[in-house]
């Protein structure tokens, strides 16, 4: 189901959305699509982080994200964390931030926003899942070690939580 007012045609059997002038709306894919395999090499040879002293730390696996002291929305009913926990260890790299809710930025019923019929929304939000989007303010600590050298971060930060049950 599409939003009022956007119109579709069909060219041998597929599908368009209608842009400007009547012609159907194509997509150029980003420059950096076209390179994206060489993504880590051309970061861990960048000149760019050692102008201002940094480095970056690659590694493998998977880090550990722990969301706590969930949140009720009044209005959603849905709950978003306060509070995010991220660690990963990797060799002699290890990296922790904890993140701190401060206010809430943004809350959005994503089928409100849908343009589905309400009708169709409670079906879709008592029988199938009830999406919802929050953009959090917030305040980081953490560190960041190589080797020996440990490296205390502290700031300013948004996060984003998309909530799909």
């Amino acid at each position: 189901m599409l939003k009022n007012g956007i119109e579709v045609i069909n060219k041998n059997g597929l599908h368009y959305i209608v842009g400007e002038g009547g012609t159907p709306v194509t997509f150029k894919p980003w420059l950096g699509d076209t390179f994206s395999f060489l993504y880590d090499f051309i970061m861990e040879k960048s000149v760019f982080p050692g102008k201002f002293g940094g480095d970056i730390i690659l590694g493998t696996g998977t880090p550990t994200v722990t969301q706590e002291d969930f949140v009720l929305h009044p209005r959603l009913k849905r709950h978003y964390p306060r509070r995010i926990t991220i660690y990963h260890s990797d060799g002699d790299s290890e990296v922790a931030l904890t993140i701190t809710l401060r206010n809430l930025a943004e809350e959005v019923d994503l089928l409100e926003d849908s343009g589905m019929n309400p009708f169709s929304q409670w079906i879709t939000r008592t029988f199938v899942a009830r999406p919802s989007y929050f953009r959090v303010s917030a305040d980081f600590e953490g560190f960041v070690r190589r080797g020996n050298v440990k490296d205390r971060l502290s700031g300013e930060c948004l996060y984003e939580v998309m909530i799909f049950e």
